[in-house]
């Protein structure tokens, strides 16, 4: 009865039409940024939907969209090794950031200046000792 999850429901379903037509296509090259395709979640063409992993997907491939979530599960890594951090400070920004992924996914925020700045940030925290900056 929620109008979002109506949307995003009817979303999916054009989601999952749209990769069963051409299955091979959206696993190795997708439809390309800034493409447009119809959505029964708002009933018209789109170029952006709220389900952000699967419009990866849809616009550069499962291959490249694998390549793009490494990369932006790269600063876990450098969180993890950073030997600046106690185990509770590492793995809290490690569940806040996973959250947030979390959250990014089911909005157009990840791949928008919000979740580039967020990322950046990640990779800041994960080279430096951000607590030698905070005193």
């Amino acid at each position: 009865s929620e109008i979002s999850l109506n949307v995003k429901a009817g979303h999916f379903r054009s989601l999952d039409l749209l990769f069963s037509e051409s299955p091979i296509r959206f696993i190795f090259i997708g439809t390309g940024p800034a493409s447009y395709f119809y959505s029964e979640g708002n009933r018209s063409l789109q170029a952006v939907v709220e389900l952000t992993y699967l419009d990866l997907i849809r616009c550069y491939g499962f291959v490249f969209t694998l390549t793009i979530i490494i990369c932006i599960l790269l600063p876990i890594y450098y969180v993890l090794i950073n030997k600046n951090y106690d185990k509770l400070l590492k793995s809290s920004l490690v569940v806040a950031y996973l959250l947030y992924l979390m959250i990014a996914g089911t909005n157009p925020l990840l791949v928008s200046s919000t979740g580039f700045i967020v990322i950046c940030t990640m990779f800041y925290i994960g080279y430096n000792n951000i607590l030698l900056e905070i005193r």
